[in-house]
C-alpha cells in the first residue's frame, strides 16, 4: 500500500501532555507513529521561478500516538530521557571538557554565515490549541 502524509486537527486538549486529534485507525495511524503539532506561517516563494512553495510549518510540538481508535487518537509528550544525577554530572563535565561548552549550550546549534540584510525573523508561536494543525512525521501506510 502507498504510503502518505496524515494530516489532522487537535480535536481536545485532556491536559499538558495529553491530546486528542482527529485521525485514527482507519487513517493509517498505528501506535507509536509520531506527529507534529504546527502553526502555519508566511507563505514562501521561490525567487528564481516566482512559484509558491507553499506556507511554513512551524513545529510547536511532537507526540506519539498511544491510545489509536477508529477515527482519533490519544496522543502524548514524548518522554524526557532521564539520566541519573551521577550520569548527569559526568555528561556536563564531559560536555565542558570536549566541546569547551555547558552541558547545557552544547545542544545549542553553530550559526550560519548567511545576509544578515536578508533576514526575515521568525514567527512567534502561540500555545497548542483545538484546531491546530497535525501532521504525521513520516508518512504511514494508507489505510486503503
Amino acid at each position: 500500500m502507498p504510503k502518505s502524509i496524515v494530516r489532522g486537527n487537535v480535536v481536545l486538549i485532556l491536559d499538558s501532555q495529553r491530546l486528542v486529534i482527529n485521525r485514527g485507525a482507519e487513517h493509517g495511524v498505528s501506535v507509536g507513529d509520531r506527529f507534529y503539532i504546527y502553526q502555519l506561517g508566511q507563505e514562501i516563494v521561490d525567487p528564481v521561478k516566482n512559484a509558491s512553495l507553499g506556507e511554513i510549518e512551524w513545529i510547536k510540538a511532537e507526540v506519539e500516538a498511544v491510545n489509536v481508535q477508529e477515527k482519533m487518537t490519544l496522543v502524548m509528550s514524548l518522554r524526557r530521557d532521564r539520566p541519573s544525577s551521577a550520569s548527569s554530572v559526568l555528561s556536563s563535565t564531559l560536555a565542558q571538557t570536549y566541546s569547551g561548552v555547558s552541558a547545557a549550550s552544547s545542544l545549542d546549534r553553530e550559526n550560519l554565515s548567511v545576509r544578515q540584510d536578508q533576514i526575515s525573523g521568525s514567527t512567534q508561536l502561540t500555545p497548542i490549541a483545538i484546531g491546530d494543525c497535525v501532521r504525521s512525521v513520516r508518512p504511514l501506510e494508507s489505510a486503503g
